[in-house]
């Protein structure tokens, strides 16, 4: 059975470097709002094994016209585990925590490829695709809580 968790940017970074930063050094994985007082973390575990992560940043963006809304980055479930609703359930999560911080809206920069999953989630696209260097072709995402 899968749990979802509160965890430390450092246990972040277990999960987020495999998936986002393969074959990088693993200081890119680290995002500076890591340990901002705001930001939260969580794990996904199965049978106490770490096999997911997203982070959640408190970030105003001009989309929510001045309501709270939270940035959603470092999303990454280990590939043996992907596919199997495991980002779902750390998503709605997440979601779930921002309403109780008062927040009003969940963005992301999303990569082309997950675009099909955050759309199943109700996020919609707001912007022209773009390109992230090293990453490729992202778009931005929204979805009011």
């Amino acid at each position: 059975m899968i749990s979802i968790r509160i965890i430390t940017s450092a246990e972040s970074h277990l999960v987020r470097h495999p998936v986002l930063r393969k074959g990088m050094p693993f200081d890119t994985c680290k995002f500076e709002e890591d340990d901002f007082v705001s930001t939260f973390h969580l794990g996904a575990f199965l049978n106490e094994k770490q096999v997911g992560t997203v982070t959640i940043i408190e970030n105003p963006l001009e989309f929510f016209q001045g309501e709270a809304s939270f940035q959603l980055r470092g999303m990454a479930v280990l590939g043996d585990y992907q596919k199997t609703g495991i980002g779902k359930k750390l998503v709605l999560h997440a979601e779930k925590i921002v309403v109780e911080k008062k927040g009003n809206g969940i963005w992301m920069n999303a990569r082309k490829k997950a675009v099909r999953f955050y759309n199943s989630l109700g996020y919609k696209i707001v912007s022209d695709e773009f390109e992230v260097p090293v990453f490729g072709p992202h778009y931005r995402m929204c979805k009011y809580l």
